[in-house]
């Protein structure tokens, strides 16, 4: 128990955190396609007290598929245009997006992605409230830098 607690301690790598952002968005991307399109998987007809047309159905699915591309870039590349905060708020919101789809999808494959979708949203959640999924880059992402000389 104390070797788990002290690995969560620990701030990972650069490298392991862009491979785990890429990971991240392939799973979640390549599952949202599995679900929606190759096994005919619906989506609830109701959502915040207001009925969904079709179109709005099929658009909610193709966000779910897109939506995750974003995660896939920015660790490959590297890109961190918002501060460290804000960064930090965008991952918070990836979890409860991916809490509010796990919910909103309707009788699931074998699998069920809903709760794959339910436990793979604590990994943005733990990443935004910890803050230790973000590359030294990102840290200092938006910062002003002054150099004081005496």
């Amino acid at each position: 128990m104390m070797n788990f607690l002290q690995l969560l301690m620990k701030r990972p790598s650069d490298k392991n955190i862009r491979i785990w952002k890429v990971l991240f968005g392939f799973i979640i991307t390549l599952s949202a396609y599995l679900t929606f399109f190759v096994n005919g998987v619906d989506i609830q007809e109701t959502a915040f007290w207001a009925s969904l047309s079709l179109t709005m159905q099929f658009m909610i699915k193709y966000w779910l598929v897109a939506l995750w591309i974003i995660p896939m870039v920015t660790g490959a590349l590297d890109i961190n245009i918002i501060e460290r905060k804000y960064t930090r708020i965008m991952q918070i919101l990836y979890a409860f997006a991916l809490f509010w789809y796990s919910g909103m999808i309707i009788g699931g494959a074998k699998l069920g992605m809903e709760t794959l979708y339910f436990l793979l949203a604590f990994i943005p959640l733990i990443g935004g409230i910890t803050g230790k999924f973000l590359t030294k880059k990102g840290l200092k992402a938006g910062q002003k830098v002054t150099k004081i000389r005496v």
